[in-house]
């Protein structure tokens, strides 16, 4: 934002993850463990570094780096751009480096999208029964060949140009999906091209840790409206889980910046029927469920977004 940086990293060793257009069921299964059975370095020190300025940092109990420093870059730009950062392990063993590109929202946004990715940009199963499709997809199918919900690649760009046919509405995507998870799911948004922005996920440790400034999803979505106070925002999900339950709050809580919220429906009759009856609640708040992407760029249109 104006002022400061908010990014992450994490201290791992390396177990060569290398995801392939080729790979099949047992490649993709054996990278799947390989992710979640990460091994975290801690107290391992990280240099970050940026065309104005560095700071040093070190790796929490779980192998985290939160970065929230003062970038000493100046207000934002009108443009959406990408600040090159490169993060620098200081240890008398490792010798390794890894850059990033930090997103500063332009001054001419008109919102922000902030979006679900199970089962509302990617058909996950999380509603299946006892959510082996869940499994089946997370596990076995690898990112080149999962395949977005239809139109939404499309309705999500359209929302990212807003009414100014410029991409300058910037896109965050927040998932309950673990951080192990964070080079497979950005592998996929990259390859169905959808708009560029943050991806933030969730620690699965059975504890708290301190990196936990996200702490649960209406923390994590939180800390990215708070972070830009005077921007208005449209929160996309589904009715899988919590996301109804969890923008609605949001809306009660940030009523100047919550704009409006899509629920993406689900095949479950019990958990549709109780979002139904929890928007039916809140009828003075811009909710609309959608069963197609076109829906969703018909009340787009409505509200004027598009």
């Amino acid at each position: 934002n104006d002022t400061h940086f908010f990014a992450k990293a994490r201290v791992l060793e390396d177990k060569g993850i290398e995801h392939l257009e080729t790979d099949g069921r047992i490649r993709t299964l054996r990278n799947f463990y390989k992710r979640m059975g990460s091994e975290e370095k801690q107290n391992i020190r990280v240099d970050a570094r940026w065309s104005h300025g560095s700071a040093e940092f070190r790796s929490d109990r779980e192998g985290y780096i939160n970065v929230k420093t003062p970038h000493g870059l100046g207000a934002l730009p009108q443009e959406n751009s990408w600040v090159d950062l490169e993060f620098k392990l200081n240890h008398e063993t490792f010798d390794h480096s890894t850059s990033t590109k930090i997103l500063r929202p332009g001054a001419g946004a008109e919102f922000g999208l902030i979006s679900d990715i199970d089962d509302t940009i990617i058909h996950t199963g999380v509603a299946s029964r006892l959510k082996w499709q869940l499994l089946v997809n997370s596990i076995i199918k690898n990112p080149f060949i999962r395949r977005p919900l239809l139109g939404v690649r499309d309705f999500y760009q359209a929302l990212h140009e807003g009414k100014s046919g410029k991409p300058t509405n910037p896109v965050f995507y927040v998932s309950n999906s673990p951080w192990n998870l964070y080079g497979y799911l950005n592998l996929f948004l990259e390859h169905n091209q959808f708009p560029k922005g943050p991806l933030i996920l969730r620690d699965i440790g059975v504890k708290p840790v301190e990196h936990s400034a996200f702490g649960g999803k209406y923390g994590r979505v939180k800390e990215i409206i708070e972070a830009f106070p005077k921007m208005k925002f449209v929160l996309s999900g589904d009715s899988a889980e919590s996301d109804a339950d969890i923008y609605l709050q949001l809306a009660r809580d940030y009523p100047d910046q919550i704009h409006s919220i899509f629920i993406r429906t689900v095949k479950h009759r019990q958990r549709m029927k109780r979002v139904k009856a929890l928007i039916e609640a809140n009828q003075d708040i811009h909710v609309q469920l959608i069963r197609e992407s076109s829906e969703g760029v018909a009340f787009a249109k409505k509200l004027k977004l598009l």
